[in-house]
């Protein structure tokens, strides 16, 4: 049976299946084999060693990466068939927290925050200001800046970077060393987050270079693994 004839369940939100690929700087590694199923309501916390450097795997998750082998699939869709338009409107339905960037740099962080919303619903702009705002509140902020990345606090970018991942409840959050500008007071509101998605029915990937954040979550069950070079592998907590 060849990679396109295989039927992934759409109650799968995402599905590595087999998936290797060799990638280029700035990746530190490439996969290589990679199996990972996740169905609504499920998290999987991925551990990365500290200096890992750049794991593709959110980017394959996103589609933005094609495998040499393998498929990686979206609600039963392999990225590899959706045409540009279709891949870019599934992709709305993906959160991301970036583990560096991922902020347009001309634009203010309220605007980048709801760019997605503007350009892929018809919702009027106020609405969506409104649940931005809504958002940033539950996460702590008091207000979501209305000036350039570039001029916010680390600590707020970070929440900010929450809010846009979490706006418009997506299917699935990819979320990339999420603590990493956070200081401890402020795990609480990411798990409050998490939660709440999980509950509705979202997806979540978490990879982190922090693994006591496992003692911390209040959440169960989850799913752990560990990333060792291009090999993910599940992950025995002792």
């Amino acid at each position: 049976m060849t990679d396109k004839q295989k039927t992934i369940q759409v109650d799968e939100i995402l599905s590595f299946r087999g998936v290797s690929m060799a990638v280029p700087p700035p990746y530190e590694f490439g996969l290589e084999d990679i199996n990972l199923v996740l169905k609504p309501g499920e998290l999987a916390i991925i551990s990365v060693d500290k200096g890992h450097g750049i794991t593709p795997l959110a980017d394959a998750a996103q589609g933005l990466l094609v495998p040499d082998r393998g498929g990686v699939y979206f609600l039963g869709k392999n990225w590899r068939d959706l045409r540009p338009a279709a891949a870019a409107a599934a992709r709305h339905k993906i959160g991301r927290v970036f583990d560096e960037g991922g902020w347009v740099s001309n634009l203010n962080i309220d605007e980048n925050i709801t760019l997605g919303q503007r350009h892929h619903t018809n919702l009027p702009i106020e609405e969506i200001q409104s649940e931005s705002e809504k958002m940033g509140i539950f996460f702590g902020l008091k207000t979501i800046p209305s000036i350039r990345p570039s001029m916010v606090r680390r600590s707020v970018l970070c929440r900010a970077g929450w809010v846009r991942a979490f706006l418009g409840d997506p299917e699935l959050i990819l979320l990339e060393e999420p603590l990493k500008d956070a200081y401890t007071e402020l795990l609480h509101y990411l798990m409050k987050g998490i939660a709440a998605a999980l509950t509705r029915g979202a997806a979540i990937m978490w990879i982190t270079s922090d693994i006591r954040i496992l003692n911390q979550t209040g959440l169960a069950p989850f799913k752990i693994y560990r990333m060792k070079g291009p090999k993910l592998a599940p992950l025995e907590l002792t």
